[in-house]
């Protein structure tokens, strides 16, 4: 059997594992949202794909902070995370 790995030819597989990471941080927000045992999230990361995640957890009354590099935080988080964000200093 052939293992295809992703790469410039096979771009789709980017997306599918994208998709796959998203569904997952989706069920476990939807998770933590649903059983009331959190009031507080920290997220290590900057990348946009948290977004839904954090939407998800405030609806649910749950505070949500994020932990990144300044150059690595994604706009989208930087302005609707509205000072929940915690920077990591730079590497060298």
């Amino acid at each position: 059997m052939r293992r295809i790995t992703a790469s410039p030819n096979h771009p789709s597989l980017h997306r599918i594992a994208a998709a796959r990471t998203l569904m997952a941080l989706l069920e476990e927000s939807e998770w933590a949202a649903s059983t009331g045992r959190f009031s507080r999230v920290v997220i290590g990361s900057g990348d946009r794909i948290f977004l839904h995640a954090m939407d998800r957890l405030r609806a649910a009354d749950i505070t949500v902070d994020f932990v990144s590099r300044r150059r690595t935080l994604a706009g989208a988080i930087a302005t609707r995370a509205r000072g929940n964000t915690r920077f990591l200093p730079e590497a060298a």
